[in-house]
């Protein structure tokens, strides 16, 4: 059976170099990981985020969003400048 599939051209070029560098064609590699999801009886990895990982997406939207921080620095010498001036 063949079968036509829809992949990022991106994703495919730098798999393509990995199964490369392994010595298999990317049809070896498809069949490996369906076989692997017939042998586990699903998906044969974690696909779910962990609390941590969650957390850390949400403080990295915070920061892209200016969410949270105490000042916000138009320049770093700015930020340097009143770091080096704080008294521990």
């Amino acid at each position: 059976m063949s079968a036509t599939i829809t992949v990022d051209n991106t994703l495919m070029s730098q798999a393509e170099t990995i199964f490369t560098e392994l010595g298999i064609p990317a049809s070896t590699a498809v069949n490996m990981f369906l076989k692997s999801v017939v042998r586990c009886g699903g998906i044969p990895f974690d696909t779910r985020l962990s609390p941590n990982t969650i957390e850390t997406l949400n403080a990295i939207d915070d920061v892209n969003h200016h969410r949270g921080l105490s000042r916000k620095f138009s320049l770093l010498t700015n930020l340097w400048r009143i770091w080096c001036y704080v008294k521990i």
